[in-house]
């Protein structure tokens, strides 16, 4: 099924008006039509009505509504026809058989800012129904009494029908530009609205509407394509909540950014998303916040999970302070919940299912819808150097049912980069595959864990390169996936010449943080709230020591509320010359990370720092250690004319910090990390089942 949609059509309850609906569709060329009763007025009376005031209280036809687009395959989309005259349970008892809300001024008489439409706009809100609405110039129902109604409902997305109040109104245009949650609906309006729409709320903002059968399609839609429009390739529109919308998109801008698996692909306009640099200091970022939050608790309140949570409560959480009397949701709850009760939103909707990297036990699985995709994109994105189409960005971390490497990809893609995806769990691609692409195709970016940027950089002397002169085209290398220390950070960036650039996230959230131009780490906390929890005392604060606790805001397939990461971290709001403008963050790493040595207690972060402070002349870059109950054992490689140098005062540096021994055994080079790791080229053979007289069929049937 495409996703050419017609946000705006009437069906009267007449013999054969769904024929004819779904032959106009086929002869247009567009797949699908909300649908919406027609024939409740005359049109003599609606038209005096909008000239002269007046109303009728008589009930749309919605069981003709609901007949006519049962059996259709999703093809004729069904929206309530609401009678503010009526109590808001007549549309609440028929709600979950619908998939949206319309509420006419036009034809009813009550005004968009009145109680009743905002109690038939909470129902909306309860079933995650968008809401179409006709405008008037009239008290009440002008487009100004519309925003007051999306301001007070931000969880809720409106449809503004009509291109607002007469053909030509681009001060409609004005009056929504800043209310996220309001797209415009282009029936009855000139092209050169609609084409204003799309350059000053964005394309995501704006979906065809005919207004069929008063206006047929044949004439409506071909005029917008020869106005320069066209249907977005894919995806759902971000503010119509579970319906697939036509976007208008201009010609020459490129694919969209959701193709239909929800791979985000070259685009690189904004989505209507927060922005960096769209808000000014803590209280402007809070506001930010609370807006969103209300949506992002009625996403969780669809899960079964969330949904047990929040049935007790007298009302749904709405601030930050309503959030925090919620329980904490841990990586248990997710495994026992394993694979959809954290499921948010019908599966068709899914775009991808990932799981994390534990091996132990039931999975932990996360799952993201098209949107969820370009909100995890656009913030891995945010590196301080850019992504660009002139970049050859490598991705060398593991793709297959982990989030990393597809993430990076995306993120890649979004601003046009061409991806080398070099996947370090796959066998076809080694250490020396890696170099040779890094230097033969000129990569600029590399995205990868810490550690892989010192074996590169062994690899790439093992076959004859300097990794500071060799490799000219390259950038920056971008890392996450293990606590980085700034001694290992420091070495790693004298090795390549580049700046080293880190992430912070997780597969059950994605990007939450990463480095500005200044070295300091920034959570993302326009797309997030973040919390910090003392496990020993139970006090949650914004900043301070202890774990990181996350509610990602614009999470709809698998919500998340106060989700503990266990991660130990650092959280501060002082003031950084980036201008971002966002909380920095110091990542320590799992709770759990760290052993006893006599009374000590010994962690890698600590460690690193010690081993990474010898000498750089030394070569020291690859290590291990065990903490045994009286003493530390821990081996180097080292050349061996630094090794006794090297010995003595790691020994020492350890007895300083620590107070306890340590056994510590300089090893030649490549021990820890074998030469052939670091210039072999393994074939990688496909199955088969038959071979020659001379070749070894032991490796038949699976991949080597």
């Amino acid at each position: 099924m495409g996703n050419v949609l017609d946000f705006h059509v009437r069906l009267a309850p007449r013999p054969g008006a769904r024929e004819r609906l779904l032959s106009t569709l086929e002869e247009c060329g567009l797949d699908r039509a909300v649908v919406c009763a027609g024939g409740t007025i005359d049109l003599d009376r609606l038209s005096r009505q909008l000239i002269e005031g007046g109303h009728i209280e008589t009930d749309a036809d919605n069981d003709a509504v609901l007949a006519a687009c049962a059996g259709t395959d999703g093809r004729l989309v069904p929206f309530f026809f609401a009678n503010p005259h009526r109590p808001p349970e007549a549309y609440r008892e028929r709600a979950a058989e619908f998939r949206g809300l319309e509420v006419s001024p036009a034809v009813h008489g009550v005004g968009l800012d009145d109680p009743r439409v905002a109690a038939l706009v909470g129902v909306a809100a309860e079933f995650a129904h968008p809401v179409y609405a006709v405008c008037l110039e009239r008290r009440g129902a002008g487009v100004a009494d519309l925003v007051g109604l999306a301001r007070q409902f931000p969880q809720v997305n409106f449809v503004l029908g009509h291109s607002g109040i007469g053909n030509i109104d681009f001060y409609a245009l004005t009056l929504i530009r800043d209310e996220p949650n309001i797209l415009l609906e282009t029936s009855g309006g000139y092209t050169c609205v609609a084409e204003a729409a799309v350059s000053r709320l964005g394309a995501g903002r704006v979906v065809f509407g005919s207004e069929y059968p008063l206006q047929h399609p044949r004439w409506s839609w071909p005029s917008s394509r020869r106005c320069g429009y066209r249907p977005s390739s894919g995806g759902r529109s971000p503010g119509t909540t579970r319906i697939e919308c036509c976007h208008m998109e201009p010609v020459g801008m490129g694919p969209s950014k959701r193709s239909q698996r929800g791979e985000v692909v070259t685009d690189d306009a904004p989505s209507n998303l927060p922005q960096l640099g769209q808000w000014q200091g803590p209280d402007d970022l809070q506001r930010l916040q609370e807006k969103q939050l209300p949506q992002t608790v009625t996403w969780a309140a669809r899960s079964p999970f969330y949904r047990k949570w929040l049935k007790s409560a007298t009302a749904l959480p709405t601030t930050p302070a309503d959030l925090a009397a919620l329980p904490l949701t841990t990586k248990q709850d997710l495994r026992d919940n394993y694979p959809f009760g954290m499921l948010g939103v019908p599966k068709e909707r899914l775009a991808t299912y990932h799981e994390s990297s534990g091996t132990a036990g039931r999975p932990t699985p996360s799952y993201y819808t098209a949107e969820d995709w370009t909100d995890l994109a656009e913030r891995f994105a945010r590196k301080w150097i850019g992504i660009s189409a002139e970049d050859v960005f490598l991705v060398r971390t593991p793709y297959a049912l982990l989030l990393t490497g597809h993430l990076a990809h995306a993120a890649g893609r979004l601003h046009g980069a061409t991806v080398v995806p070099g996947d370090n769990r796959s066998l076809a691609m080694p250490y020396a595959r890696v170099v040779r692409v890094m230097h033969d195709l000129g990569v600029t970016l590399t995205w990868s864990v810490p550690t892989e940027c010192l074996i590169w950089a062994a690899s790439a002397a093992a076959a004859g390169h300097r990794s500071d002169v060799d490799f000219p085209a390259l950038r920056a290398l971008f890392v996450g996936g293990e606590p980085l220390t700034d001694a290992r950070r420091k070495r790693i960036s004298r090795l390549w010449g580049v700046p080293v650039i880190e992430e912070y996230g997780s597969t059950e959230t994605g990007s939450l943080a990463g480095e500005c131009q200044n070295g300091r780490m920034h959570l993302w906390s326009d797309r997030a709230l973040f919390e910090v929890y003392d496990p020993a005392t139970g006090n949650v604060s914004a900043e301070g020591d202890g774990q990181l606790v996350v509610t990602p805001l614009y999470r709809e397939a698998m919500p998340l509320l106060r989700y503990n990461l266990e991660d130990n971290v650092s959280v501060s709001y002082d003031d950084c010359a980036c201008g971002w403008q966002l909380p920095t963050v110091r990542v320590l790493g799992r709770s759990a990370f760290g052993y006893q040595v006599g009374a000590a207690k010994v962690t890698q972060h600590r460690l690193e720092e010690l081993v990474f402070s010898l000498p750089e002349t030394y070569g020291v870059v690859f290590w291990r250690a065990r903490a045994e109950p009286a003493a530390l054992r821990i081996e180097i490689e080292v050349a061996q004319e630094h090794r006794a140098a090297a010995e003595a005062e790691l020994a020492a540096s350890i007895k300083a910090a620590y107070g306890v021994d340590s056994d510590v055994a300089g090893l030649a080079p490549g021990t820890l990390v074998p030469n052939e790791a670091l210039t072999g080229m393994s074939d990688v053979v496909k199955p088969r089942s038959l071979f020659g007289p001379d070749e070894d069929w032991g490796k038949a049937l699976l991949y080597y």
